[in-house]
């Protein structure tokens, strides 16, 4: 009985560190994707907001 418990907590324990292994190694692919598309306030929907452009000594 005791056995089988052992094996059973570390088939366990293996799957959820290949569980571990798989998302590790596509993190990069499990990120939300990012735009570089801007909406204004307006275009979002937001009502009662204004847009703000904030300039700085920096250049792109």
């Amino acid at each position: 009985m005791v056995r089988r418990l052992r094996f059973l907590a570390f088939a366990v324990l293996v799957l959820y560190a290949g569980a571990l292994a798989v998302l590790f190694v596509n993190q990069r692919s499990l990120l939300y994707p990012a735009s570089d598309r801007r909406a204004t306030a307006a275009e979002a929907g937001l009502v009662g907001f204004q847009d703000l452009v904030l300039t700085t000594g920096m250049s792109r």
